[in-house]
């Protein structure tokens, strides 16, 4: 029998195409005890064809969860309530994903999905005028420029951090 590969437990930050392998599983916070996080097994594909295993950690409230089940088809009720399509597992979509330090541990790195989009959406390279356009209309909002680090270059939304 052969080895496996080992794969870096930190992704290098970029865009990747997400395929989640099965239903998000429920965790008990190590940090409160009183809270739980969801953990969403996804294989995730970079543009030269690499595959990593992926965890997205999140809470119901974290707004790239509802940006996914948005993407996969879910719909967001007058409430604000994103609901999951009736079956996510296979199910597949963009994102972009960065490093930055953990909020309760700064010693260590963490992944973070910030931007999602559906895997029906344009092509990466007609996407690319949309970007400034996207841009322009964000910085004619008084923002001080395109390099704004808290700004989806897609949406122009805020990105919560």
């Amino acid at each position: 029998m052969s080895m496996p590969n080992a794969i870096p437990s930190i992704l290098p930050a970029g865009e990747y195409r997400c395929t989640i392998l099965a239903e998000a599983e429920e965790k008990e916070s190590r940090y409160d005890s009183s809270k739980t996080y969801f953990l969403l097994p996804l294989e995730v594909v970079d543009d030269a064809g690499e595959s990593f295993d992926f965890r997205f950690c999140f809470s119901r409230k974290h707004p790239m969860y509802a940006a996914i089940l948005k993407a996969l088809g879910g719909v967001t009720d007058a409430l604000g309530i994103t609901s999951p399509p009736p079956r996510v597992e296979g199910k597949k979509f963009r994102a972009t994903i960065i490093q930055r330090p953990h909020r309760q541990d700064a010693t260590k790195t963490v992944n973070e999905i910030v931007s999602v989009t559906s895997i029906d959406g344009p092509p990466k390279a007609a996407a690319r005028p949309m970007l400034r356009q996207a841009v322009d209309k964000v910085s004619r909002k008084g923002l001080p420029s395109e390099d704004h680090p808290d700004v989806n270059l897609e949406t122009g939304d805020e990105i919560p951090f």
